[in-house]
């Protein structure tokens, strides 16, 4: 441990080794009692001033977690800020050793049935507003993984992290945009999914979620991907009122807000076009069926 805080870089690097060989040596169920001496000096050394450094303590890491499993999770907080500085990084190779160790994380945290995630999806929150593609990469990813896990219920924190993804849409990266569309449809088909099964859960989070959808169907017009958040989110709304509706033939008591407002569009006008096929496309148009496409009002 004392080579890792050495001031030349190939003592720190031969520090890291030896922390990853122990682990190794010691086998899953003895390195647990040592989990808290071995992974604090490689988690400081992702922030190391020298690339190879910071590699070696990605590959440290990795052999570290290997072996310790679900020992590591307490730390998970500290190792996804520490992925977040290394998927940052302007080296390819460091990237590249972050991934590889995301990969290994994500598989030890899928594990693990009985985790404190509600400390967590803060961490992810915060990240969303990070403008380093890499770095929202990394956070889609870990959203998308949460969520189809069945041990989280990600519905539960919705409105700590919808506004974000929404926020995202408004990216210059292709690909970011079409990864955000992507986890907004697979949150979506949870809420939907829960509508059904948990309803009581299901309703409180739509409840809480309303009024920032709504927030973001009054987004501005700065440019054509502003048009498309207001246009994401007034699909969003329209399927809230769909669930509504479908609840309270059901005999539920339904979701009340039927007073938010959404600026051109209040919730009884969504209404009045729930029985519709509302298509939401980047070319910031709208169409209803039988109805013309058109512009949604200035």
């Amino acid at each position: 441990m004392d080579f890792c805080d050495s001031a030349y870089p190939n003592r720190r690097k031969g520090g890291l080794v030896g922390l990853a060989a122990i682990a190794i040596a010691a086998e899953h169920r003895q390195v647990q009692e040592h989990v808290f001496q071995l992974v604090p000096p490689v988690l400081t050394c992702f922030s190391d001033e020298d690339q190879n450094v910071r590699y070696a303590a990605c590959e440290s890491f990795y052999n570290i977690a290997k072996v310790a499993r679900v020992g590591i999770l307490p730390y998970l907080e500290d190792v996804f800020d520490g992925l977040c500085r290394l998927y940052a990084d302007v080296e390819s190779t460091v990237k590249e050793g972050a991934q590889c160790l995301d990969r290994l994380v994500k598989d030890i945290v899928t594990e693990c049935r009985n985790f404190q995630w509600a400390k967590f999806v803060p961490a992810l929150t915060i990240r969303l507003q990070v403008l380093n593609p890499s770095v929202l990469q990394l956070v889609l990813g870990w959203i998308d993984l949460l969520d189809s896990a069945p041990q989280v219920d990600m519905i539960e924190y919705l409105p700590q992290y919808l506004e974000g993804l929404f926020n995202i849409l408004r990216s210059d990266n292709r690909d970011i945009r079409h990864n955000t569309e992507v986890c907004l449809k697979g949150v979506l088909t949870e809420i939907k999914d829960s509508a059904d099964e948990r309803p009581v859960p299901a309703q409180r989070a739509i409840a809480e979620a309303s009024s920032i959808v709504a927030q973001c169907c009054r987004a501005g017009e700065r440019g054509r991907e502003d048009n498309y958040v207001r246009l994401t989110a007034l699909h969003w709304l329209l399927e809230f009122v769909q669930l509504q509706c479908k609840i309270e033939l059901q005999g539920g008591g339904g979701i009340d807000c039927t007073d938010v407002d959404v600026g051109h569009t209040r919730w009884r006008q969504c209404s009045a076009i729930s029985e519709g096929d509302l298509s939401v496309s980047p070319t910031a148009t709208f169409a209803l069926k039988g109805r013309k496409s058109e512009r949604p009002p200035p």
